[in-house]
């Protein structure tokens, strides 16, 4: 199972709930964007932190999350994946 979080909701007061209902899925997560990385870092209260590995230059560089699998950019790398699937 793969679960993936896009996009912080429109009320802040709803991050809690949106990352801890994220976090209680099996599998593999990724979260795609930055505005969401940092929401997702600051309600584990951990730090994200950028990967120094960049292997495609059309794709920003992805970071690191304790308890997250894959931390990207958004629109970029989302439309990119697309693509190629």
């Amino acid at each position: 199972m793969l679960s993936l979080l896009t996009g912080p909701p429109a009320d802040k007061a709803d991050d809690y709930r949106m990352v801890e209902d994220f976090m209680k899925n099996d599998g593999i997560k990724i979260v795609s964007g930055g505005a969401t990385g940092n929401m997702v870092a600051r309600v584990l209260n951990e730090r994200l932190v950028p990967v120094d590995e960049h292997l495609d230059p059309e794709i920003p560089p992805t970071s690191k999350l304790k308890g997250v699998d894959l931390v990207t950019e958004g629109v970029l790398t989302l439309h990119k994946t697309i693509d190629l699937l």
